[in-house]
């Protein structure tokens, strides 16, 4: 299911530095934490 986020450019860019520091895309990144919910 294709979700939409409207995010801050403040917000993408923190979720994208720490998507990088692990190695993961944007995408894989933001999926992981909502997995872990």
């Amino acid at each position: 299911m294709p979700l939409t986020l409207n995010l801050t450019s403040e917000i993408e860019q923190y979720l994208s530095q720490k998507a990088t520091e692990k190695g993961l895309s944007l995408e894989a990144y933001v999926l992981n934490l909502l997995r872990a919910c």
